[in-house]
Protein backbone atom coordinates (compact mmCIF):
# COMPACT_ATOMS: atom_id res chain seq x y z
CA UNK A 1 0.00 0.00 0.00
CA UNK A 2 1.34 3.34 -0.76
CA UNK A 3 1.78 6.06 1.64
CA UNK A 4 0.79 9.51 1.20
CA UNK A 5 3.62 12.32 1.34
CA UNK A 6 2.96 13.51 5.03
CA UNK A 7 2.23 9.97 6.27
CA UNK A 8 5.59 9.09 4.98
CA UNK A 9 7.33 12.30 6.17
CA UNK A 10 5.49 11.67 9.80
CA UNK A 11 6.77 8.42 9.70
CA UNK A 12 10.83 9.44 9.17
CA UNK A 13 10.59 11.92 11.46
CA UNK A 14 9.81 9.39 14.10
CA UNK A 15 12.17 6.80 13.16
CA UNK A 16 14.86 10.13 13.24
CA UNK A 17 13.82 10.99 17.06
CA UNK A 18 13.80 7.19 18.02
CA UNK A 19 17.55 7.23 16.72
CA UNK A 20 18.50 10.62 17.69
CA UNK A 21 18.89 12.51 14.46
CA UNK A 22 17.74 16.18 14.15
CA UNK A 23 14.90 16.94 11.41
CA UNK A 24 15.55 15.97 7.78
CA UNK A 25 14.65 17.47 4.89
CA UNK A 26 10.85 16.55 3.02
CA UNK A 27 13.05 15.74 -0.28
CA UNK A 28 12.56 11.98 -1.13
CA UNK A 29 15.38 11.58 -3.21
CA UNK A 30 13.30 11.73 -6.13
CA UNK A 31 11.31 8.73 -6.18
CA UNK A 32 7.83 10.97 -5.29
CA UNK A 33 5.21 11.22 -8.63
CA UNK A 34 2.25 12.40 -8.15
CA UNK A 35 2.23 13.04 -4.40
CA UNK A 36 2.52 9.37 -3.26
CA UNK A 37 6.03 7.30 -3.14
CA UNK A 38 6.60 5.38 -6.27
CA UNK A 39 8.22 1.74 -5.51
CA UNK A 40 11.96 1.90 -7.24
CA UNK A 41 13.15 -1.38 -9.12
CA UNK A 42 17.34 -1.38 -9.51
CA UNK A 43 16.26 -4.23 -12.23
CA UNK A 44 15.11 -1.70 -14.92
CA UNK A 45 18.63 -1.07 -15.35
CA UNK A 46 19.86 -4.54 -16.36
CA UNK A 47 21.30 -5.98 -19.53
CA UNK A 48 19.44 -9.13 -19.84
CA UNK A 49 18.36 -9.73 -23.45
CA UNK A 50 20.34 -7.30 -24.86
CA UNK A 51 23.59 -9.85 -24.53
CA UNK A 52 22.93 -10.78 -28.74
CA UNK A 53 23.21 -7.05 -29.61
CA UNK A 54 26.37 -6.12 -27.39
CA UNK A 55 28.12 -9.64 -28.89
CA UNK A 56 27.33 -8.12 -32.22
CA UNK A 57 29.25 -4.61 -31.70
CA UNK A 58 32.06 -6.33 -29.67
CA UNK A 59 35.05 -6.18 -31.20
CA UNK A 60 37.50 -8.70 -31.79
CA UNK A 61 41.23 -8.96 -29.88
CA UNK A 62 43.00 -6.97 -32.83
CA UNK A 63 46.01 -5.45 -31.79
CA UNK A 64 46.83 -1.60 -32.51
CA UNK A 65 50.61 -0.55 -31.21
CA UNK A 66 52.67 -3.84 -31.78
CA UNK A 67 51.23 -5.99 -28.68
CA UNK A 68 51.11 -3.60 -26.46
CA UNK A 69 47.41 -1.59 -27.05
CA UNK A 70 44.46 -3.72 -27.90
CA UNK A 71 41.38 -2.44 -30.38
CA UNK A 72 38.34 -1.73 -28.27
CA UNK A 73 40.96 -0.61 -25.28
CA UNK A 74 42.25 2.22 -23.59
CA UNK A 75 45.93 2.38 -23.19
CA UNK A 76 48.66 4.68 -21.59
CA UNK A 77 52.35 5.46 -22.50
CA UNK A 78 54.44 7.10 -19.90
CA UNK A 79 57.62 8.45 -20.53
CA UNK A 80 59.67 11.01 -19.43
CA UNK A 81 59.90 14.63 -21.67
CA UNK A 82 61.79 13.26 -24.96
CA UNK A 83 61.38 9.92 -23.91
CA UNK A 84 60.53 9.09 -27.55
CA UNK A 85 56.99 8.56 -27.02
CA UNK A 86 55.66 10.13 -29.76
CA UNK A 87 58.42 8.19 -32.69
CA UNK A 88 57.63 4.75 -31.23
CA UNK A 89 53.80 5.33 -31.21
CA UNK A 90 53.76 6.43 -34.71
CA UNK A 91 56.43 3.86 -35.70
CA UNK A 92 54.20 1.54 -34.11
CA UNK A 93 51.09 2.61 -35.55
CA UNK A 94 52.29 3.15 -39.26
CA UNK A 95 53.90 -0.54 -38.79
CA UNK A 96 50.67 -1.62 -37.64
CA UNK A 97 48.74 -0.31 -41.23
CA UNK A 98 51.71 -1.61 -43.35
CA UNK A 99 50.56 -5.10 -42.40
CA UNK A 100 47.13 -4.29 -42.58
CA UNK A 101 46.42 -4.71 -39.06
CA UNK A 102 44.51 -1.43 -38.85
CA UNK A 103 42.49 0.13 -41.13
CA UNK A 104 44.20 3.75 -41.15
CA UNK A 105 40.72 5.71 -42.01
CA UNK A 106 39.61 5.21 -38.42
CA UNK A 107 42.84 6.53 -36.53
CA UNK A 108 42.90 10.09 -35.42
CA UNK A 109 46.50 11.09 -34.36
CA UNK A 110 45.50 14.59 -32.17
CA UNK A 111 49.12 16.12 -32.80
CA UNK A 112 49.07 19.03 -29.89
CA UNK A 113 53.15 19.19 -28.38
CA UNK A 114 54.68 19.86 -31.42
CA UNK A 115 56.64 22.72 -33.65
CA UNK A 116 55.30 24.25 -36.59
CA UNK A 117 57.95 21.82 -38.61
CA UNK A 118 57.23 18.63 -36.52
CA UNK A 119 53.58 18.83 -36.86
CA UNK A 120 54.22 19.69 -41.01
CA UNK A 121 56.85 16.32 -40.59
CA UNK A 122 54.18 14.29 -39.09
CA UNK A 123 50.64 15.74 -41.35
CA UNK A 124 53.30 14.04 -44.23
CA UNK A 125 54.06 10.77 -42.85
CA UNK A 126 49.80 10.82 -42.05
CA UNK A 127 49.11 11.55 -46.15
CA UNK A 128 51.74 8.96 -46.80
CA UNK A 129 50.14 6.20 -44.84
CA UNK A 130 46.24 7.51 -44.88
CA UNK A 131 45.73 8.42 -41.16
CA UNK A 132 44.03 11.30 -39.74
CA UNK A 133 46.56 14.60 -38.03
CA UNK A 134 44.36 16.81 -36.05
CA UNK A 135 45.94 19.73 -34.24
CA UNK A 136 44.46 22.37 -31.62
CA UNK A 137 43.42 26.08 -33.48
CA UNK A 138 43.36 24.16 -37.35
CA UNK A 139 40.75 23.71 -39.35
CA UNK A 140 38.10 25.09 -36.01
CA UNK A 141 39.82 22.04 -34.26
CA UNK A 142 39.95 23.00 -30.25
CA UNK A 143 41.95 20.50 -27.77
CA UNK A 144 39.42 21.81 -24.73
CA UNK A 145 36.11 20.57 -27.13
CA UNK A 146 38.04 17.05 -27.42
CA UNK A 147 35.37 15.83 -24.52
CA UNK A 148 32.33 17.57 -26.43
CA UNK A 149 33.45 16.19 -30.08
CA UNK A 150 33.88 12.39 -28.19
CA UNK A 151 29.91 13.04 -26.51
CA UNK A 152 28.60 13.49 -30.29
CA UNK A 153 30.16 10.58 -31.81
CA UNK A 154 28.75 8.51 -28.49
CA UNK A 155 25.53 10.18 -28.94
CA UNK A 156 25.55 9.36 -33.00
CA UNK A 157 26.88 5.45 -32.14
CA UNK A 158 29.71 6.38 -34.87
CA UNK A 159 32.59 5.02 -32.25
CA UNK A 160 32.79 1.94 -33.16
CA UNK A 161 36.47 0.48 -34.44
CA UNK A 162 37.83 4.18 -34.42
CA UNK A 163 41.32 5.21 -32.75
CA UNK A 164 41.77 8.11 -31.12
CA UNK A 165 45.51 8.84 -30.15
CA UNK A 166 45.95 12.07 -27.57
CA UNK A 167 49.92 13.53 -27.83
CA UNK A 168 50.06 14.54 -25.19
CA UNK A 169 47.62 13.80 -22.55
CA UNK A 170 48.44 17.40 -20.49
CA UNK A 171 46.97 19.08 -23.47
CA UNK A 172 43.41 17.49 -23.03
CA UNK A 173 42.95 17.85 -19.24
CA UNK A 174 44.48 19.23 -16.20
CA UNK A 175 46.53 16.11 -14.79
CA UNK A 176 46.92 17.68 -11.51
CA UNK A 177 43.33 18.35 -10.99
CA UNK A 178 41.74 15.04 -9.62
CA UNK A 179 38.13 16.23 -10.90
CA UNK A 180 38.77 17.37 -13.95
CA UNK A 181 40.88 14.27 -14.56
CA UNK A 182 37.90 12.22 -13.22
CA UNK A 183 35.76 14.02 -15.31
CA UNK A 184 37.79 13.49 -18.80
CA UNK A 185 38.59 9.82 -17.98
CA UNK A 186 34.77 9.30 -17.63
CA UNK A 187 34.19 10.33 -21.02
CA UNK A 188 36.85 8.27 -22.81
CA UNK A 189 35.37 5.16 -20.44
CA UNK A 190 32.31 5.94 -22.61
CA UNK A 191 33.54 5.98 -25.57
CA UNK A 192 35.80 2.85 -25.46
CA UNK A 193 32.85 1.27 -24.30
CA UNK A 194 31.18 1.99 -27.16
CA UNK A 195 34.08 0.33 -29.09
CA UNK A 196 36.08 2.81 -29.75
CA UNK A 197 40.06 2.67 -28.90
CA UNK A 198 42.37 5.46 -26.76
CA UNK A 199 46.34 5.69 -26.86
CA UNK A 200 47.59 8.15 -24.46
CA UNK A 201 50.78 10.03 -24.15
CA UNK A 202 51.67 11.14 -21.12
CA UNK A 203 54.62 12.12 -18.82
CA UNK A 204 56.48 10.95 -15.59
CA UNK A 205 57.71 12.99 -13.30
CA UNK A 206 61.17 14.53 -13.64
CA UNK A 207 62.72 12.54 -10.72
CA UNK A 208 62.81 8.65 -10.37
CA UNK A 209 61.57 7.18 -7.86
CA UNK A 210 63.84 5.24 -4.78
CA UNK A 211 63.72 2.32 -6.51
CA UNK A 212 65.30 4.29 -9.80
CA UNK A 213 62.66 3.61 -11.81
CA UNK A 214 60.31 6.21 -13.48
CA UNK A 215 57.44 7.68 -11.63
CA UNK A 216 53.96 8.54 -13.72
CA UNK A 217 52.57 12.32 -13.46
CA UNK A 218 49.19 13.55 -12.40
CA UNK A 219 46.55 11.83 -10.13
CA UNK A 220 46.22 8.53 -9.91
CA UNK A 221 42.71 8.86 -11.93
CA UNK A 222 43.80 8.08 -15.48
CA UNK A 223 45.73 4.65 -14.18
CA UNK A 224 42.83 4.08 -12.19
CA UNK A 225 40.64 4.41 -15.52
CA UNK A 226 42.46 2.83 -17.96
CA UNK A 227 42.58 -0.82 -19.49
CA UNK A 228 46.51 -1.01 -20.01
CA UNK A 229 49.62 1.11 -18.80
CA UNK A 230 53.43 1.09 -20.02
CA UNK A 231 56.30 2.91 -18.43
CA UNK A 232 58.37 3.79 -21.16
CA UNK A 233 62.67 4.31 -19.91
CA UNK A 234 65.47 4.44 -22.61
CA UNK A 235 68.90 4.33 -22.28
CA UNK A 236 71.63 5.92 -24.94
CA UNK A 237 75.11 4.83 -25.79
CA UNK A 238 77.01 5.40 -28.76
CA UNK A 239 74.41 7.51 -30.69
CA UNK A 240 71.82 4.49 -29.62
CA UNK A 241 68.93 5.07 -28.08
CA UNK A 242 66.98 1.46 -26.65
CA UNK A 243 63.41 2.02 -24.93
CA UNK A 244 62.05 -0.71 -22.87
CA UNK A 245 58.27 -0.64 -22.16
CA UNK A 246 57.38 -2.04 -19.08
CA UNK A 247 53.52 -3.22 -18.53
CA UNK A 248 52.40 -1.97 -15.00
CA UNK A 249 48.20 -2.35 -15.69
CA UNK A 250 46.67 -4.49 -18.17
CA UNK A 251 42.98 -6.30 -19.29
CA UNK A 252 43.96 -8.15 -22.17
CA UNK A 253 47.20 -10.11 -23.85
CA UNK A 254 49.68 -7.74 -24.03
CA UNK A 255 53.48 -8.23 -23.93
CA UNK A 256 54.64 -6.82 -20.46
CA UNK A 257 57.56 -5.82 -21.47
CA UNK A 258 59.12 -4.64 -24.99
CA UNK A 259 62.05 -3.35 -25.96
CA UNK A 260 62.93 -1.29 -29.15
CA UNK A 261 66.05 1.08 -30.52
CA UNK A 262 66.74 3.83 -32.75
CA UNK A 263 69.83 5.78 -33.92
CA UNK A 264 70.02 9.40 -34.04
CA UNK A 265 72.63 10.93 -36.13
CA UNK A 266 73.98 13.32 -33.91
CA UNK A 267 76.02 15.71 -36.68
CA UNK A 268 72.51 16.55 -37.96
CA UNK A 269 70.78 16.47 -41.02
CA UNK A 270 68.39 13.86 -40.43
CA UNK A 271 64.85 14.31 -40.74
CA UNK A 272 61.79 12.37 -39.06
CA UNK A 273 61.35 9.78 -41.82
CA UNK A 274 65.16 8.91 -41.70
CA UNK A 275 64.95 8.86 -37.59
CA UNK A 276 61.85 6.63 -37.99
CA UNK A 277 63.55 4.38 -40.63
CA UNK A 278 65.70 3.26 -37.79
CA UNK A 279 63.71 1.57 -35.45
CA UNK A 280 63.99 -1.39 -34.96
CA UNK A 281 62.47 -4.01 -32.23
CA UNK A 282 64.89 -5.97 -30.24
CA UNK A 283 64.76 -9.73 -29.26
CA UNK A 284 65.12 -11.60 -26.29
CA UNK A 285 68.69 -12.92 -27.48
CA UNK A 286 69.45 -9.38 -28.14
CA UNK A 287 68.08 -8.29 -24.75
CA UNK A 288 70.38 -10.36 -22.71
CA UNK A 289 72.95 -9.86 -24.23
CA UNK A 290 72.54 -5.96 -24.19
CA UNK A 291 71.77 -6.19 -20.28
CA UNK A 292 74.77 -8.46 -19.69
CA UNK A 293 76.91 -5.59 -21.59
CA UNK A 294 74.94 -3.24 -19.40
CA UNK A 295 76.38 -5.07 -16.28
CA UNK A 296 79.44 -5.44 -17.16
CA UNK A 297 79.93 -1.55 -18.50
CA UNK A 298 78.99 -1.08 -14.74
CA UNK A 299 81.13 -3.52 -13.16
CA UNK A 300 83.87 -1.45 -15.31
CA UNK A 301 82.85 1.89 -14.28
CA UNK A 302 82.52 1.21 -10.43
CA UNK A 303 86.41 -0.72 -10.53
CA UNK A 304 88.03 2.07 -12.52
CA UNK A 305 90.21 2.86 -10.16
CA UNK A 306 91.49 -0.61 -9.49
CA UNK A 307 91.42 -2.10 -12.55
CA UNK A 308 94.04 1.30 -13.77
CA UNK A 309 96.38 0.93 -10.85
CA UNK A 310 96.14 -2.93 -10.81
CA UNK A 311 97.29 -2.95 -14.97
CA UNK A 312 100.11 -0.19 -14.28
CA UNK A 313 101.66 -2.66 -11.10
CA UNK A 314 101.49 -5.56 -13.64
CA UNK A 315 103.07 -3.63 -16.26
CA UNK A 316 105.65 -2.83 -13.01
CA UNK A 317 106.13 -6.34 -12.68
CA UNK A 318 104.37 -6.62 -9.98
CA UNK A 319 102.31 -9.43 -10.55
CA UNK A 320 101.97 -11.95 -7.59
CA UNK A 321 98.49 -12.04 -5.99
CA UNK A 322 99.89 -10.81 -2.29
CA UNK A 323 102.15 -8.56 -3.49
CA UNK A 324 99.67 -7.18 -6.64
CA UNK A 325 97.22 -6.69 -3.81
CA UNK A 326 99.13 -4.60 -1.32
CA UNK A 327 100.47 -2.38 -4.14
CA UNK A 328 96.62 -1.90 -5.21
CA UNK A 329 95.36 -0.86 -1.82
CA UNK A 330 98.38 1.36 -0.93
CA UNK A 331 98.00 3.41 -4.50
CA UNK A 332 93.81 3.74 -4.37
CA UNK A 333 93.29 3.40 -0.66
CA UNK A 334 90.83 0.61 -1.22
CA UNK A 335 89.93 -1.86 1.39
CA UNK A 336 92.22 -5.33 0.38
CA UNK A 337 88.91 -7.31 0.19
CA UNK A 338 87.38 -4.50 -2.18
CA UNK A 339 90.81 -5.35 -4.01
CA UNK A 340 90.36 -8.85 -4.08
CA UNK A 341 87.10 -8.61 -5.46
CA UNK A 342 87.82 -6.68 -7.86
CA UNK A 343 91.00 -8.43 -9.03
CA UNK A 344 89.01 -12.17 -8.90
CA UNK A 345 85.87 -10.21 -10.92
CA UNK A 346 88.20 -9.33 -13.60
CA UNK A 347 90.48 -12.30 -14.14
CA UNK A 348 89.83 -14.93 -17.11
CA UNK A 349 90.36 -14.54 -20.96
CA UNK A 350 86.82 -13.10 -22.36
CA UNK A 351 87.53 -8.57 -23.04
CA UNK A 352 83.72 -8.44 -23.47
CA UNK A 353 82.73 -10.33 -19.69
CA UNK A 354 85.22 -7.39 -18.49
CA UNK A 355 88.22 -9.43 -17.96
CA UNK A 356 91.30 -7.31 -18.04
CA UNK A 357 93.98 -9.49 -16.79
CA UNK A 358 94.42 -13.59 -16.31
CA UNK A 359 95.88 -15.94 -14.55
CA UNK A 360 98.88 -17.59 -15.40
CA UNK A 361 100.97 -20.83 -13.90
CA UNK A 362 104.88 -20.63 -13.17
CA UNK A 363 107.36 -22.74 -12.31
CA UNK A 364 106.71 -25.00 -8.92
CA UNK A 365 103.24 -24.50 -9.15
CA UNK A 366 103.40 -20.72 -8.66
CA UNK A 367 101.07 -18.34 -10.32
CA UNK A 368 101.12 -14.68 -11.53
CA UNK A 369 98.74 -12.15 -12.88
CA UNK A 370 99.28 -11.21 -16.96
CA UNK A 371 97.04 -8.17 -18.55
CA UNK A 372 95.03 -9.32 -21.26
CA UNK A 373 95.89 -7.86 -24.66
CA UNK A 374 92.68 -5.47 -26.37
CA UNK A 375 91.14 -7.53 -29.14
CA UNK A 376 91.57 -6.25 -32.67
CA UNK A 377 89.39 -8.26 -34.56
CA UNK A 378 85.30 -9.74 -33.96
CA UNK A 379 84.42 -7.87 -31.29
CA UNK A 380 81.62 -5.25 -33.35
CA UNK A 381 80.50 -2.59 -31.70
CA UNK A 382 80.72 -4.24 -27.64
CA UNK A 383 84.37 -3.56 -27.61
CA UNK A 384 84.19 0.33 -27.51
CA UNK A 385 81.41 0.00 -25.08
CA UNK A 386 82.86 -1.97 -22.77
CA UNK A 387 86.73 -0.53 -23.02
CA UNK A 388 88.03 0.52 -20.33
Amino acid sequence: MKKSIPEYNAMLAQLDAEIGLGPQPDDVTGLLRDGELETFDLGQFALNGQSKDMREKMLDDKYILGKLALLGQSTVLYAEPNGAKTLLTLWLLMDGITQGFINPADVYYVNSDDTHKGLVEKTELAENHHFKMLSDGYNGFKNQMLSEYLEKMIKTDTVSGKVIILDTLKKFTDLMNKEKSSVFMQVLRAFVLKGGSVIMLAHCNKHRGEDGKLVRAGTADVMDDTDCTYIMDKSVRNGQTTVTFENTKNRGDVVLKAVYSFERNTDGGQSYAELLATVRPVGDDEMKIAKQGELVANLLNVNSKIIHATLEAIEQGIVKKTELVTEVHAQTAASRLRVMKCLDSHTGDDWLNGHRWKCVKGDKNSTFYEALGFPTCGIGNLASILEN
